[in-house]
């Protein structure tokens, strides 16, 4: 599949953002005093350091929604198996007749 260089820069981009609180943490964590302690819950270190972590997670599931955006196969593949997995979901209202079928049934009425 041939990716786009605007996803390619903009999947760069994320990551970039998304990484730099952790380089950060990890290149100042050293240098503080009590640097290569256990992190003590609740504190401004602790918080930030969950911070950095989160944000490499959301750069994760960013890609996905990048590229949706900018790769069209990718969207033509994602449009092909929504169309193949939905016969497997009832519509409104097949459900609906369904559940007064059910309840008829319950009821004694057939």
């Amino acid at each position: 599949a041939v990716v786009s260089t605007q996803s390619t820069g903009v999947t760069a981009a994320v990551y970039i953002v998304s990484i730099l609180p952790y380089v950060a943490y990890n290149t100042v964590k050293p240098m503080l005093p009590g640097g290569e302690g256990v992190l003590e819950y609740g504190s401004s270190e602790f918080i930030y350091y969950r911070v950095a972590m989160a944000l490499i997670s959301i750069h994760i599931m960013a890609n996905f929604f990048i590229y949706c955006l900018t790769i069209e196969s990718f969207r033509s593949f994602l449009h092909g198996k929504v169309k193949e997995i939905l016969p497997c979901f009832p519509s409104r209202k097949e459900s609906v007749t369904l559940s007064k079928n059910e309840s008829e049934k319950m009821a004694g009425y057939s």
